[in-house]
């Protein structure tokens, strides 16, 4: 009969706590700012009372950041470059491998083609330039 009471007394004290509601007043304070408070304000200042719709809770997606169309269209455009710049750097890997492999392979004296357009002979120091040159291509496009 106890456990009865003390249960039908928690459910009267829920069942009258949900439908409460807090009142929100709104005012402006004497250095012209706006305040909120759900403590009433000082007689003299104009008060507001606002109506607030007891939820019994805050829903998070009334307060979630709405899409923005345009960063979405960002978005879709900056994945296509991503692409584009990963398809551009295996080709350039692909080239300076190949480039690097014929000079390695290659012991005797190598020809170039100058401002001129005219075939020269490739000074060691060139040729060592050269590969110096692709094996560093080769780890910033390979990687």
């Amino acid at each position: 009969m106890a456990f009865k009471r003390k249960a039908l007394l928690c459910l009267l004290a829920l069942g009258l706590a949900l439908p409460a509601s807090a009142a929100v007043y709104k005012w402006k304070d004497a250095q012209g700012n706006i305040q909120y408070s759900d403590t009433p304000p000082p007689p003299q200042s104009k008060a507001q009372e606002l109506k607030v719709k007891n939820s019994g809770g805050v829903n998070p997606l009334e307060y979630a950041p709405k899409a923005d169309p345009k960063a979405a269209g960002q978005n879709a455009e900056s994945e296509k470059q991503k692409q584009a710049n990963r398809e551009a750097n295996a080709d350039n890997c692909k080239k300076a491998r190949a480039q690097l492999s014929y000079l390695e392979k290659t012991s005797g004296p190598m020809n170039k083609i100058n401002e001129e357009g005219r075939s020269v002979r490739m000074s060691g120091e060139e040729r060592e330039g050269q590969l110096k040159q692709l094996r560093d291509q080769i780890s910033q496009f390979c990687s």
